[in-house]
């Protein structure tokens, strides 16, 4: 039964087209293009959008025929007229039919010539539902979910959605933040879905307005239909509008945190984060008492690359509004050899992020200063690069005895404006200096000259540093018998002794105690010259 309805539905649409059989050829369906079936974003009501490529063509045509895809009573598709309108008139908005009713509509046009033969009917497009927006306090996202803009297959029974045309629907949500009234002039793009039908929006207003509604493009993007509109009032707490992570600087195993948070938020709960990528999950190391507090410690940063940022919490748990992502600076040290003077450092990017990490800024200088425990040296360098080679063999015996020298690294992030965003200071990075051992390799019992080098007795054997606090110093015979065991330098003769030993070659073992009390080992052999 509703397939014979369905033929006669259609048969109904070929009288409307076969009306006379006399003059020039009617409307095809080549020349005439549907173009959208949408709500009228002001007036709320259905509307139809059509054209005719070559409005020639029209010349013997009166007007067209709107209708309305409908069921009756018994769920039948029944084809409902809606009107008449003007072989001129493109557009037409439907003030009978109500919007937005919990059922989706289906609308053809009809061309009307009553001298012309042919068919012109095109497949019915179908309206879009936007259901009422649920709002999601703890993910503070407003979800959309809409039925979609569908092409039908006239000839099928019942009527089948063109899957060919679903592929062809892109969809854009467009919105309103404000007031209670609706500005159609105000409205702008949100958010695209490409083929999806629900959409989760995020807040970026408290206690605002939001008006929204979905746009159908397709086409190629040259035809648009839009869908009801619905409205939410969202009445959460007004989040930060800026957080400012102005500093994180290096304080031994430490890096504090210093921030700025909006004293207008509603938010009572902040966490200050870090992660060890950019991208990927932040954990906390921090609660802050409320939106006064300025300075966050990260007791376990040690000296590990992080990113760091300051983060405002919802009553769920959820991070909703974060600052700038912030790297700290970590300097590496290369252990120095024995005696050497020239360390070098190395040290991370310093790096700012946007709240979404999409803009990035880098560090365009980096000043190097060097410490001892006498005090501050100054600055060492001032660079582009990530890395520097020191030269301490200009310095003092005093600073260079102190056997422990510290370098840390600062750097100030700016925008393209040279305006500062973040400013980066390292923990100090040190490493111990053992200073260069030297031991003569022969020694002349009567000699009266002195080593110009050195100004040194030729006739001493003794240890050549300049850092020295104390040594013992051992010669053995190269069968392996102790000649010499003392504090004091070695002249050649047998312990409690007079007698020198013979000329030849003996081995020796030093322990030398430094002024910073570090302690070395030194075995080697020396000549004795007659």
């Amino acid at each position: 039964m509703r397939r014979i309805f369905f033929i006669a539905i259609l048969l109904l649409l070929d009288c409307f087209a076969l009306l006379a059989t006399t003059g020039k050829l009617a409307l095809s369906d080549a020349s005439l293009r549907f173009r959208a079936a949408g709500v009228d974003i002001a007036t709320q009501k259905f509307y139809l959008q059509w054209s005719v490529p070559n409005l020639s063509d029209t010349a013997d045509i009166k007007g067209f025929w709107v209708l309305r895809l409908t069921k009756d009573t018994q769920a039948n598709p029944i084809m409902d007229t809606l009107n008449e309108v003007s072989s001129r008139a493109m557009r037409y908005l439907d003030t009978v039919t109500p919007c937005c009713e919990p059922s989706m509509y289906t609308i053809n046009l009809i061309p009307k010539n009553p001298s012309d033969g042919g068919t012109a009917y095109k497949p019915p497009l179908q309206t879009m539902l936007l259901d009422p927006p649920m709002l999601d306090e703890c993910k503070h996202v407003i979800n959309l979910q809409w039925s979609a803009y569908r092409k039908f297959d006239m000839f099928s029974m019942p009527p089948e959605p063109d899957a060919s045309f679903a592929g062809e629907v892109r969809y854009h949500l467009y919105g309103y933040i404000g007031g209670s009234a609706f500005k159609p002039d105000s409205a702008t793009w949100l958010a695209t879905s490409d083929g999806a039908t629900s959409f989760a929006l995020p807040i970026t207003k408290e206690k605002q307005y939001y008006h929204l509604y979905v746009a159908a493009v397709y086409n190629g993007g040259s035809d648009t239909s839009y869908s009801n509109r619905v409205s939410l009032f969202v009445s959460l707490p007004i989040r930060p509008q800026h957080i400012y992570l102005d500093s994180v600087i290096g304080e031994g195993p430490r890096a504090t945190l210093h921030f700025r948070i909006d004293t207008a938020t509603e938010y009572t709960r902040f966490w200050a984060e870090k992660s060890s990528d950019i991208n990927g999950e932040y954990h906390r190391f921090g609660e802050l008492a409320d939106k006064h507090q300025r300075s966050a410690t990260d007791e376990a940063q040690g000296s590990v690359y992080s990113f760091y940022r300051i983060s405002a919490v919802n009553g769920c748990g959820q991070v909703t509004a974060s600052s700038p992502v912030v790297t700290n600076l970590v300097p590496n040290l290369v252990p120095l050899a024995f005696g050497e003077l020239s360390p070098s450092i190395r040290w991370n990017m310093a790096v700012w992020h946007d709240g979404g990490g999409s803009v990035a800024r880098h560090a365009q200088q980096y000043s190097v200063y060097r410490t001892s425990p006498s005090g501050v040296a100054g600055l060492v360098d001032s660079t582009t690069e990530t890395s520097i080679r020191d030269d301490l063999s200009h310095l003092s015996d005093s600073v260079i005895c102190s056997a422990r020298i510290c370098y840390r690294v600062e750097a100030a992030i700016c925008n393209d404006s040279r305006q500062p965003l973040a400013y980066v200071r390292s923990s100090e990075a040190c490493t111990d200096i053992t200073p260069n051992l030297l031991m003569p390799n022969a020694v002349q019992p009567y000699g009266e000259e002195v080593n110009p080098s050195t100004g040194k007795s030729r006739r001493n054997f003794e240890p050549l540093c300049a850092c020295m606090k104390s040594y013992t110093l051992s010669v053995y015979s190269p069968s392996g018998a102790l000649i010499y065991s003392g504090a004091e330098p070695w002249n050649g003769r047998k312990s409690n002794s007079e007698n020198f030993v013979s000329e030849g070659t003996y081995i020796y073992h030093i322990k030398i105690t430094f002024v910073s009390g570090e302690q070395v080992q030194k075995t080697g052999t020396v000549t004795v010259v007659f």
